[in-house]
Formats: C-alpha cells, sequence, structure tokens
C-alpha cells in the first residue's frame, strides 16, 4: 500500500510531471521548478510594486494640486480683500476717476457686457469692480460675481502699475506707463542691470517724481498681498529695488541743489553724473570740454562747479557706481581738471 503523505514528498522533492513531460515521461527537477516560481513571485512583487508606486504619485500629485489650489484661492482672497479695503480708504480720489455711465448698482450681466467692450483701461476696469465690491457689503451673491469678474485682471502682469498709475496720474497718462511695468518686473524678478543703467532709465521718465511714486507703491502692494511662503523671497527683491529708488530720489535731489547753486538745471547735472558714471574709465580731456559747455570759460564759474562736482560724486553711495575702484578713479580725475 502506498502512503499518499509519502506521494505528496515525492512529487514535492522530485518535480510534478506536466502534461508534456508526462508525455514523454520526463520529470522536472525540483530547483527548476523552483526557479519558475521564484521568477513568477518576483514579476509579482515587481508589477504590485509598480503600481503601488504609480498609486502613490498619483495620489501626491493629486494632493500637491489641491494644496497649489488652495493656495492660489487664499492668495487671490487676500488680494482682493487688501485691494478693496485700499479703494474703501480712497473713495473720494476714486470717485472721480469712475466712469459717469455706469452706475454702482448696474447688473452684472449689463457690466460684465461694458467690460468686454473695451472702452475702459485695465485700471479703470480694476478700480470699477474694487468700488462696486467695498458698496456690496451686504450683497453676497453680487460679491462673488464682482469677484469672479475681477480676478482675471488681477492675473495679469503689471495691473498694480496700471491702478496706481490712474490713481497718481489720472486717465489720460496713466496708458503710457510701459518703462514703469518694466521697473516694476524686475522688482519681482531680479535682472543684471546697473545701477547707472537702471538710474539712467528712470531719469529719462516724464513725469518722474510721481512714476516713481506709482513704482513705490505698486511694489509696497505686491509685497503686501505675497503669501507667508514666498514674503521673504518676495520681500528681499523688493527691498534691493526700493533702496535703489531712495539712492536714485537722494541723488536727484543733490543734483538739484547742485543745479540752483550753480545756475544750470538739475536734470542737466543728473545727466552729466550718469554720463560720467557710464565711462569705464573716465579721462580729464573728456569731461574737461563737457564742464566748460555747462558753465563756459570763466575760471570763478569753474572752479565752483568742480568743487561741487568733487563734493556730489564723493557723497553718492558706492553701490551707484561699478565699484569702489571707479568712484576713486573719478575724484582723482576730478582734481585733475
Amino acid at each position: 500500500m502506498i502512503n499518499v503523505n509519502n506521494v505528496s514528498e515525492a512529487f514535492a522533492v522530485h518535480g510534478t510531471p506536466s502534461g508534456g513531460a508526462a508525455a514523454h515521461g520526463e520529470i522536472i527537477p525540483a530547483h527548476s521548478v523552483m526557479e519558475l516560481a521564484s521568477v513568477a513571485l518576483s514579476e509579482v512583487r515587481q508589477t504590485a510594486l509598480e503600481e503601488t508606486m504609480e498609486g502613490i504619485g498619483l495620489s501626491l500629485g493629486s494632493r500637491l494640486k489641491d494644496q497649489k489650489s488652495i493656495e492660489a484661492e487664499e492668495r487671490s482672497q487676500h488680494r482682493q480683500q487688501f485691494l478693496v479695503k485700499l479703494i474703501a480708504q480712497i473713495s473720494k480720489t476714486a470717485d472721480t476717476l469712475l466712469p459717469r455711465s455706469i452706475p454702482l448698482d448696474l447688473d452684472i450681466s449689463l457690466l460684465a457686457n461694458k467690460l468686454r467692450q473695451g472702452e475702459l483701461s485695465a485700471g479703470q476696469q480694476i478700480l470699477l469692480l474694487a468700488t462696486l465690491l467695498a458698496d456690496s457689503k451686504t450683497n453676497p451673491l453680487r460679491r462673488r460675481s464682482l469677484s469672479q469678474l475681477l480676478e482675471p485682471l488681477l492675473e495679469n502682469d503689471g495691473w498694480e502699475v496700471e491702478l496706481f498709475g490712474l490713481l497718481e496720474l489720472g486717465t489720460k497718462e496713466s496708458t503710457e506707463l510701459g518703462a514703469v511695468k518694466q521697473l516694476f518686473a524686475q522688482s519681482i524678478y531680479h535682472s543684471g542691470m546697473s545701477v547707472a543703467e537702471w538710474f539712467t532709465q528712470v531719469s529719462r521718465w516724464p513725469q518722474r517724481q510721481q512714476r516713481i511714486r506709482v513704482l513705490m507703491r505698486a511694489m509696497a502692494f505686491d509685497l503686501a498681498c505675497q503669501p507667508p511662503p514666498k514674503h521673504g523671497e518676495r520681500l528681499a527683491s523688493t527691498l534691493y529695488q526700493l533702496r535703489r529708488l531712495l539712492m536714485f530720489l537722494g541723488l536727484e535731489d543733490h543734483c538739484s541743489r547742485m543745479g540752483n547753486a550753480c545756475g544750470v538745471a538739475g536734470d542737466v547735472i543728473l545727466s552729466e553724473v550718469l554720463a560720467v558714471v557710464g565711462q569705464p574709465w573716465l579721462f580729464s580731456n573728456w569731461l574737461q570740454p563737457r564742464i566748460e559747455a555747462l558753465v563756459g570759460l570763466d575760471m570763478g564759474a569753474r572752479r565752483s562747479f568742480i568743487r561741487r562736482f568733487y563734493e556730489l560724486f564723493k557723497l553718492m553711495p558706492v553701490d551707484c557706481f561699478n565699484d569702489p575702484e571707479q568712484q576713486t578713479q573719478i575724484l582723482e580725475v576730478l582734481l585733475e581738471v
């Protein structure tokens, strides 16, 4: 009598005959069966691992996407709240810039059609919608509709310049703010422009003082609207550009004072200062004719101008120059002239 357990053990040790193997009287060695089983198990494990990793990746991607969506929505809400609060504070100024043809209680669909017609600038549209939002505190549905109209406008680059340009310059001049937008973009994304180049660009602006105020207000507003994770990064670049603005304003003031003392327009002095700083290496035979063209050939007037010019370059911050050596070299040439 054959023991069933012994048969099972025999098959386990010597291999189980397959249909094909049995037909030919072959027996598969046990180690071959184990290898096949090991390979099959490895493939199953690999497939399971890949499916698991894929699932984890999709899950993480979905969560990150959801998190980014939440952060974007929170930033959007914070930005709109800050904007509405600002407009409410300057409501008297804002009212004078709003189109008379659009009443504050205009139906949302009619308002959307008005905006699509393109008769209002981006700054005017933002100002109008923010004013309407401030005026609709007791109507949540209207506020939501107004918010949906406003948000796409706030996604456009440089809208802050459009808005503050409108508030500072009025409706006509606020359309010519391309140069201000360019420097505003550089306040967000660091550029390789030197201080001298930056000063030269600003010095060419018409209504310079007002445009500088527009730029400063736009940068301050943008910084205030940043969420905490990005606030530090944006703060560094904003402060860097604000420091340049303050240096320029200080230089402009010094040039104006020197111009009053020498009988030369302050902007002319500023232009000469920037021309000198723009020289890779200053030579006295380049500078002397320029000074004579400004003050004439009178020796007393020339000495007075050169002395004040020297003091001006001595007072200028080192950051206004390409390097400290340039400032030293300019001062040496002024002593030679």
